[in-house]
């Protein structure tokens, strides 16, 4: 909002900046709170290279840093292959399963990884359905 506040389209960046409030309101530690701005950093500030966001972090967090970028880098590594099987299911199929997003935020990314395999290859969509039903319970058997 700082970043705006002077600016003619204010109102048109307003639901983007009040969508990282919303997102600040779901998260729940003090780690969640600073993936929601190092992804924020990322993606609207131009000159922040990831090794300059790298070197931030660890200067910040004195030597913890290169614990948690790799923690961070792992989380969104995970978003970006579930967004992409929401991609996929929405493109192949129209629709996208409810409450799926929920569903796939509890999974590793070797679970995911097979999730976007079914997903490119469901013959329909109760068809994956029915593998993601078999995936998840082998996940929690694991």
């Amino acid at each position: 909002m700082l970043k705006h506040i002077y600016d003619p389209a204010l109102l048109e960046q307003l639901p983007s900046v009040l969508g990282l409030l919303r997102q600040l309101a779901n998260q729940e530690t003090a780690l969640e709170y600073l993936e929601t701005m190092l992804r924020y950093l990322s993606t609207a500030a131009e000159n922040v290279t990831q090794e300059r966001l790298t070197e931030a972090v660890e200067t910040a967090f004195r030597g913890r840093g290169d614990k948690i970028m790799p923690t961070l880098a792992e989380k969104w590594i995970e978003q970006g292959v579930e967004r992409s099987i929401l991609q996929v299911l929405e493109r192949r199929f129209g629709q996208r399963p409810a409450a799926l997003q929920e569903r796939l935020a509890s999974l590793s990314l070797e679970t995911l990884d097979m999730v976007l395999d079914e997903a490119l290859l469901a013959a329909d969509l109760p068809a994956f359905e029915q593998r993601l039903k078999a995936i998840e319970a082998q996940a929690h058997d694991n």
